[in-house]
């Protein structure tokens, strides 16, 4: 099956990933680490021949894609921001660690696991799964049918968004799974007109070897 093929990247560590904390749509900047999870994906790109780079415009997906631009060789000034790309809104639970919205909001926290997914999310006034999940396709088709058969691309977007798109496309065993949503984690999907095939799930090869 030929198609485009895509290359997605969370970004690296951040400093709230560092602490825990909920950032949603906050914008928090990388850490050391995310830095060098960034450039040790970027290093495992290098000769991939990359067409173009998309990402989140949040601070911590941006760059973590211009230190993957740096190590490809791509000009940091053609990466592509897309707002579909960007994290799913945490509602209330931004800016907090779960044990603090636990400790403040008790009931809440408890009611929050006896829900649906769907209405977990909404009863925090979080975004819905499937407005998130709607923005993953939107971008994933966009990049289908502005590429040619053959291009690879990369994207750097947000766990929150990418276990969401996971969980809905592969299953619940996926999301389950850390090595998947892991800071600095490719998963390569080929993109054709019948559907998307997974080429790699999760590797986190680079950040170790």
């Amino acid at each position: 099956m030929s198609g485009v093929e895509a290359v997605l990247v969370r970004h690296g560590r951040s400093t709230a990933n560092l602490k825990g904390i909920w950032q949603g749509r906050l914008d928090h900047e990388l850490s050391p680490e995310g830095r060098e999870q960034a450039r040790r994906a970027g290093r495992a790109l290098a000769g991939a021949g990359i067409s173009c780079i998309y990402s989140s415009p949040l601070a911590r997906a941006s760059e973590s894609a211009r230190i993957i631009a740096g190590e490809i060789g791509y000009p940091v000034a053609e990466i592509e921001h897309l707002q579909d790309l960007t994290e799913r809104g945490g509602g209330v639970l931004e800016g907090k660690t779960w044990e603090e919205f636990e400790s403040q909001h008790p009931e809440r926290a408890r009611r929050f696991f006896e829900l649906p997914d769907e209405e977990r999310w909404e009863y925090l006034g979080a975004e819905s799964t499937a407005t998130a999940l709607s923005r993953a396709r939107r971008a994933l088709e966009l990049l289908r049918t502005r590429h040619a058969t053959g291009e690879t691309v990369v994207i750097v977007s947000h766990g929150g968004l990418l276990g969401s798109f996971f969980l809905e496309e592969f299953g619940p065993e996926v999301p389950g799974e850390e090595a998947a949503l892991s800071n600095g984690s490719i998963t390569r999907l080929l993109l054709s007109k019948s559907g998307l095939r997974v080429m790699g799930l999760g590797d986190t090869s680079h950040l170790t070897g």
